[in-house]
């Protein structure tokens, strides 16, 4: 979770509903529960006891209360919702996945939790309560002036579990929801020291560890995900194995727009239809955008009970009855705004479906939008169309545009349809930087090219479409400005077009099936954009990119800021794209033939793996295997550390050249430090002799430092050069 300096919190729920769902009982007691667990606890009734070596065990944390006050407070349904303990105790959990103790060290500079507290306050729905009075005498109370200073104010308290911004989850609802079926399953969280942790049995990950990596921050990062423990799932490989409460199977969506750009939507409703995966649900929640404004949720025809906070896009839903694992749900929202990131209400569940929208734009607006080829007249002032792309979608963007355009249509070198966009409100004359077709076509095709000669057939498209705007793309349409300053020494236009190209490959219609592969999405268009800049401008041009993003990185890396790739969408998307692209970039060269110095070993896995990635779900895991294929070897030891893993190493390059009779050699010693002593990693280096000749060898540099010697050459060696082509992600 990112930190955010600005603190907002929320004390208005909006639980909004049409007046029949409003006046029931069960909305009723609803509200009226979900105030209660706002109170204020001063001067509020309490249970309260003395408790000593109290040991109690949720997931993977084990709590002990040596000696102390607890405090059990904010009743609903007869049985408290909050625990306050002040006193001596300590919290222990060992994390036994790699993958997330790599990023708990980066979140707390420590792999596991070794914590002793002096206030843990707590939050429940399951049977803490029940096992505190089994062993301790409860009697009736308050908490006084001084102990609420001390937990609330002091040690902060419930400040992270209020909704605040940055929250994904409106805790409220999710404490709530949970005390509606109280078992000793159910929700609990708990801040101590510097600590949260959450278990909460509707989350798809059950388990969360977050921690305030500094002492003023206003929200707490998360440091480890995982299932709960009974399921066993802490294999790198195995943690896309996610069971989401419900699936995504299908979206229809009508959407009428307006505003002056065509983006506003004056109101809309989408049908949602949710299959459910668990045995049993009462409660759902699905997200919307969150400057998307609710107007209603209905099921099967009938308004439902939902809450949500402002500025939140989570939207808990209250369903009338229970549901079961096969059932589908039929959601249908009501809302409008502008200003939105998505135009849909999406889910947890990132798994690519189908889709099918109707939609009507002011006259005089034409429209990117896959599936839908050309834009029928107005009537009556509106444009209408319909798309039901054949295609599934993660994410489905569309561009509303003026009329005002010109279409050229230029053909690709396979035959493809590439049709520019041309509008006259782009002129040299407004804009010092407008790039003329001569010099804005170019690139663009070269780049079309380049990808449909190495990648194959373009997934979902049978054109591509060159908007001359400069935001992301989607499947069939390429998004490029055709304002820019051109800087020599960079990739220029080249360095948008190739992105944008290979984004026609790699892009929404992936069917990544959790947001651990998010950065295949993110830097995989990235990689491949920059290693075409090496056809048209040359390899040091490239390199110089490749470059930008490594210092980046390294910045990072400085600040202790760097974590693993396969967490998902907790790595932030710089960490997503520069490491990612490096990780593209190393397994390519360990793929390179360099007897032959050719890439046609990884443009082959590139080309599988776009085809794969769309037509199936793609796991890190499928995508390492697949990586196998193609390397011949396993490529365990390499995912470990650069998708499962962080850290960037340091070298300590020294060599001679040294006669061995009549014949010569290069003698090298690499020291390495900043990686776990299992770290392995094949390095090319290149010896040059004086005739112009060179050699390029593979050698392979390991934690602890390694020694080698190369050769021998029958004549003496000019230069030696150590990670040519840069062909390991490090500092030298």
């Amino acid at each position: 979770m990112k930190r955010v300096y600005v603190l907002v919190v929320f004390a208005v729920l909006l639980i909004a509903v049409a007046a029949s769902a409003a006046d029931s009982p069960f909305a009723k007691e609803f509200k009226k529960y979900y105030g209660s667990l706002d109170a204020d606890l001063l001067n509020a009734p309490a249970e309260v006891a003395t408790v000593t070596n109290f040991v109690y065990e949720k997931d993977l944390a084990r709590f002990t209360f040596a000696s102390g006050q607890m405090f059990l407070c904010r009743e609903v349904m007869g049985r408290p919702t909050t625990a306050v303990f002040i006193g001596t105790g300590n919290c222990q959990i060992t994390v036994p996945s790699h993958l997330e103790r790599m990023n708990l060290l980066y979140a707390c500079d420590d792999s596991s939790v070794h914590d002793t507290f002096s206030v843990c306050f707590i939050r429940m729905a399951d049977d803490l309560d029940l096992r505190l009075k089994e062993k301790f005498s409860f009697t009736k109370g308050a908490m006084s002036w001084k102990d609420y200073n001390t937990s609330t104010k002091q040690a902060q308290g419930e400040f992270f579990f209020r909704p605040i911004i940055g929250h994904e989850r409106d805790n409220y609802f999710e404490l709530l929801r949970s005390c509606y079926e109280r078992s000793s399953d159910g929700y609990f969280w708990a801040d101590f020291g510097r600590f949260n942790f959450c278990f909460n049995p509707n989350r798809p990950e059950q388990m969360l560890i977050s921690y305030q990596r500094f002492g003023f921050d206003l929200t707490t990062i998360d440091g480890v995900s995982l299932q709960r423990k009974e399921r066993d799932v802490y294999d790198d490989r195995r943690l896309s194995e996610i069971a989401y409460p419900v699936s995504l199977v299908g979206r229809e969506v009508n959407l009428n727009m307006g505003g002056m750009d065509g983006r506003s939507i004056d109101n809309a409703m989408t049908r949602l239809d949710l299959l459910v995966n668990v045995d049993s649900i009462k409660f759902t929640s699905f997200y919307l955008n969150k400057t998307l404004h609710d107007d209603s949720v209905y099921l099967d025809e009938a308004p439902v009970l939902y809450s949500r906070r402002t500025d939140f896009a989570y939207v808990g839903v209250a369903l009338p009855r229970y549901y079961h694992k096969g059932d589908t749900l039929h959601l249908k929202v009501w809302y409008h705004g502008r200003d939105y990131v998505q135009a849909f209400p999406f889910i947890e569940d990132p798994a690519a479906t189908p889709i099918r929208i109707s939609a009507t734009f002011p006259k005089g607006y034409n429209l990117l939008m896959p599936g839908v080829d050309s834009v029928p007249p107005a009537q009556r002032g509106r444009i209408s169309v319909t798309a039901a792309p054949a295609e599934p979608y993660r994410m489905y963007f569309f561009r509303p545009y003026t009329g005002s355009y010109d279409t050229i249509t230029l053909t690709s070198g396979n035959g493809l349809p590439v049709l520019f966009l041309k509008t006259s409100a782009l002129s040299k004359s407004k804009f010092p930087c407008f790039l003329s077709d001569d010099l804005y076509q170019p690139p663009i095709m070269d780049e079309i090219n380049y990808f449909t000669a190495r990648l194959g057939q373009l997934p979902g498209a049978d054109k591509i479409v060159v908007y001359p705007d400069g935001k992301q793309g989607t499947t069939g349409v390429m998004e490029v400005p055709q304002v820019k300053c051109l800087i020599d020494g960079t990739g220029g236009l080249y360095l948008d077009a190739g992105l944008q190209a290979a984004r026609l490959w790699f892009g929404n219609t992936m069917r990544l099936p959790t947001t651990r592969e998010y950065w295949l999405a993110d830097a995989i268009p990235v990689y491949l954009g920059a290693m075409s800049l090496e056809k048209p401008l040359g390899g040091q041009v490239f390199l110089l990119e490749m470059a930008n993003m490594r210092d980046a990185l390294y910045t990072l890396a400085d600040q202790n800021k760097d974590q693993p790739l396969a967490i998902g969408d907790r790595c932030p998307v710089t960490i997503r794209v520069t490491k990612g692209a490096w990780t593209l970039h190393m397994l390519r060269y360990l793929m390179y033939d360099l007897d032959k110095n050719s890439d046609l070993t990884f443009l082959r896995f590139m080309n599988e793996c776009a085809q794969t990635v769309n037509a199936s779900t793609f796991t890190n895991a499928d995508f390492e295997k697949l990586a196998e294929k193609y390397y011949g070897q396993p490529l365990g030891w390499f995912f470990d550390e650069w998708v499962y893993g962080r850290n960037i190493p340091h070298f300590d390059v020294k060599h001679t050249i040294e006669a061995q009779g009549s014949e010569w050699a290069v003698k090298v010693t690499v020291g390495c430090k900043d990686v776990l002593p299992s770290f392995t990693m094949p390095v090319i280096c290149r010896v040059a002799f004086e005739d112009g000749s060179y050699k390029f060898l593979r050698e392979t540099v390991t934690g602890g430092g390694t020694s080698w010697t190369l050769g021998p050459f029958s004549s003496k060696p000019k230069e030696f050069l150590f990670n040519a082509f840069y062909s390991v992600l490090a500092h030298e």
